[in-house]
């Protein structure tokens, strides 16, 4: 990394309103947020997710996919650290290293350096994890921190970084971020074939039926129709129209500003979608230079601009690193405009394909099919040959009709989710979930360290079965009656039955499988 650039006597501009110091301080500040919180809930579950004796181990991964591989072949569709060393001490140290980079750069310490453990450490992580890291909100919190990185201010204490400004290519691919993030999640809501989104009634059952629900999220969708209508229009407009008053002046860009905050504050408030909201806040600051936010925030930019003297090979660098995303983010985008990628040459995609890995370029789709009916697998063991079954209850996830929702914050629970996805579909399509089955029959510690609690403390059970159950949020009389925030009914059964025999020997009992139930 070449030294920063010293300032040249004499020349001082007068202060450029039209820079982003302000919005790139916060964005950076919004990711190491992120970042901490995703380092330490990741050191809640890594373990058990993808360590030695994880449920998808990690290791295994790496060792199938280097067979008949080249170092160089190996680390472009894997680039994690964790090719060094993928048990227990380097899970431990992927965690702890990110941590610390993130509380530094929290601190606004050499930004970036500490940007750049911050984004490989999850990357080392994201890439082995398979499933476990399969959402929308790790690809954006990945790609925004590779933005963030090219746009980071240079030096150990840079403060505001009066003598970097933030690069205008780097400040414009950030909101071209921005508007791929919006538009595409827009685009996919009023294209997608179920045509939801066209009568305005989909956030009736949004709420419910979303991974984790929250409480704020109870009361919300026990509001009036008209105010779900109203709530789907700004959803919307945030995401189909906002997106281009970045194209003009100052007062529309601070419209765009207000509805895209308004939009991410009430899904920060009414939705456990935490780290996708922090890192869509975040971009939201790119809707204001420094002009608007002094008018807004009284925030004064830099009172003095000195020209600086920048490295030739420096801006060739991070500019051609620029250009290069801007071309794999544009290919991403093609879908979005209904141009299938199959029609272009395949020279041009080689490179998307050959670095997909890294995740420098996503596409994005959000919400674009909200499920009516909100299903969930439940685990059930049986110690006594099935005459009676007791429940595995989840640590997040609805199960207990009395028990609160919570409020996750920063804890994002990768299995729970991934078992809300399952629950959609069916079993033939997510082997993960005999796999968690199976350490819940061997009564493994660190995958029952993923649920509340574990119902067979003395040993662990023979059999495990795997209800399917349709949730709804209960009435609002039977809320303030009983106590109750969910009613649930049985629908049948997610997968066949499974019995232990033995060590690593396993039968499913197919004779009792009921996939839906009569009535």
């Amino acid at each position: 990394m070449t030294s920063p650039a010293t300032a040249q006597e004499g020349s001082v501009e007068k202060p450029r309103r039209n820079s982003f110091f302000w919005s790139r301080f916060f964005f950076l500040r919004i990711l190491a947020i992120a970042f901490v919180g995703t380092f330490l809930s990741l050191g809640l579950q890594i373990h058990a997710l993808i360590g030695p004796n994880g449920i998808l181990p990690a290791k295994e991964f790496l060792q199938a996919l280097a067979r008949d591989q080249s170092i160089l072949s190996c680390f472009l569709m894997a680039p994690s650290y964790l090719w060094v060393h993928a048990g227990e001490l380097g899970l431990s140290a992927l965690c702890w290293i990110g941590l610390g980079a993130a509380i530094l750069l929290l601190f606004n310490v050499w930004p970036t350096m500490t940007l750049f453990t911050c984004w490989f450490s999850h990357l080392s992580f994201v890439t082995v994890a398979y499933i476990f890291s399969s959402f929308q909100s790790d690809s954006l919190l990945l790609e925004a921190a590779f933005l963030g990185l090219l746009i980071a201010p240079r030096g150990l204490l840079p403060g505001l970084g009066e003598n970097n400004p933030p690069p205008r290519f780097g400040i414009w691919m950030l909101q071209w971020l921005l508007f791929r993030f919006a538009y595409g999640s827009g685009m996919a809501k009023l294209t997608h074939e179920s045509g939801q989104w066209f009568d305005l009634n989909v956030m009736s059952h949004f709420y419910e039926t979303i991974p984790f629900p929250s409480f704020l999220g109870f009361f919300a969708h026990h509001l009036p129709q008209l105010f779900h209508g109203a709530v789907a229009l700004l959803i919307l407009t945030a995401e189909i129209i906002a997106p281009f008053f970045l194209l003009f002046g100052q007062t529309s860009c601070m419209l765009g500003f207000f509805i895209w905050m308004f939009f991410q504050g009430w899904m920060l408030l009414t939705t456990n979608y935490f780290y996708l909201s922090l890192v869509a806040v975040g971009l939201g600051l790119f809707y204001l230079n420094d002009s608007l936010m002094n008018r807004l925030f009284r925030l004064d930019a830099p009172n003095v601009h000195l020209k600086l003297k920048r490295g030739f090979f420096e801006k060739l660098m991070r500019n051609g690193l620029l250009g290069f995303v801007f071309y794999l983010s544009f290919l991403s985008f093609l879908p979005t405009l209904k141009i299938p990628t199959e029609k272009i040459p395949s020279f041009l995609t080689v490179p998307a394909k050959s670095l997909q890995s890294f995740r420098l370029a996503n596409r994005y789709r959000l919400f674009s099919q909200i499920p009516e009916i909100r299903k969930q697998m439940i685990f059930e063991g049986s110690g006594d040959d099935g005459k009676t079954w007791k429940e595995y209850v989840y640590a997040w996830s609805p199960q207990d009709l009395s028990r609160s929702l919570p409020w996750m914050g920063y804890h994002l629970p990768r299995l729970e989710w991934n078992l809300w996805f399952a629950s959609q579909g069916s079993f033939q399509n997510h082997p993960f979930v005999f796999a968690t089955a199976m350490k819940l029959l061997e009564g493994d510690e660190k995958t029952l360290g993923l649920f509340d609690g574990n119902p067979f403390s003395v040993a662990p059970p023979s059999r495990m079965r795997f209800p399917l159950y349709d949730y709804s949020f209960a009435s609002w009389e039977t809320w303030q009656e009983k106590g109750e925030w969910w009613q649930r009914k049985k629908s049948g059964d997610y997968a066949p039955a499974l019995i232990r025999r033995g060590k690593d020997q396993y039968d499913l009992m197919l004779d009792q499988y009921q996939p839906t139930l009569d009535g």
